[in-house]
């Protein structure tokens, strides 16, 4: 594990598992921490890859009092730090906020990015718009801020068991919900940058692979928005989890890991 200090002296986690295979830089969603790829990363591990985990600003084992939590400075961040342990050819792989992270890393880095993979990932716009009628709206974003304002314990206890669409046990919802009370208010602003983001524009100019891995049920990021945003890159493969929520990876494991693994390999 390792700190990287990205604003002034204000310092992100990460942890940097190394191998021989292509790296993998997963990158959590919003308000949890590095620890949801729990199940993910020694698979990766197992099948040679280098595995690079990081906690977002404000969240988990990073510094909470950043002064800019916005998309931008967190996809700086992981592009910062791709070139600071010196990856060579990466896959960056967001889950939902952590999507929009990766999408904005992967332009950041342009041809040092071998690949890009959206798990749930809540991008090119996670609100809708005239042009785009997919996602929920800015006010629904500041009905859950405001949740959280009143009573950050209970709010993210619903969040947590909205997460997911097929059974998982308690302990997952617990460990879930212990995730998000580990990340400090600043951390809420990251969610209003999101419902005020548009990538269309980022997305189109990506020349990279990109797979994108989509619960039907998703109750978080619009699986509508995810079939829309093929038509903005040419390379690239939608992978439809038909009883998923908004983490396939914890509600089909092993189908998810098996499609992401193919990828990775190529």
């Amino acid at each position: 594990m390792g700190y990287l200090a990205v604003e002034g002296d204000r310092r992100i986690y990460f942890e940097h598992h190394r191998g021989s295979g292509r790296p993998v830089v997963l990158v959590h969603g919003w308000g949890v921490t590095a620890r949801c790829w729990d199940t993910v990363a020694p698979a990766l591990r197992a099948n040679g890859n280098a595995v690079v985990l990081l906690d977002q600003r404000a969240c988990g084992r990073s510094d909470k009092d950043f002064d800019d939590v916005s998309i931008a400075a967190l996809g700086s961040d992981v592009a910062t730090l791709c070139e600071r342990l010196e990856l060579r050819d990466p896959v960056v792989n967001g889950w939902s906020l952590g999507g929009a992270v990766a999408v904005d890393a992967v332009a950041r880095l342009g041809g040092n990015a071998s690949g890009l993979v959206l798990t749930g990932g809540a991008t090119p716009r996670y609100t809708s718009a005239p042009d785009w009628p997919h996602g929920g709206t800015t006010a629904d974003v500041e009905a859950v801020l405001g949740g959280l304002a009143a009573d950050r314990p209970t709010t993210f206890k619903s969040v947590a068991e909205a997460v997911c669409a097929r059974p998982v046990s308690p302990e997952v919802i617990t460990w879930m919900w212990g995730m998000f009370l580990e990340m400090g208010p600043r951390g809420d602003d990251s969610l209003r940058d999101l419902a005020e983001l548009d990538q269309r524009k980022t997305l189109s100019a990506l020349e990279l692979p990109v797979l994108t891995l989509h619960g039907r049920q998703d109750g978080f990021v619009a699986y509508s928005g995810a079939e829309a945003a093929q038509e903005l890159w040419g390379n690239s493969r939608l992978v439809e989890f038909p009883e998923c929520g908004h983490a396939p990876f914890l509600e089909d494991r092993d189908r998810y890991l098996g499609e992401l693994l193919d990828f990775v390999n190529r």
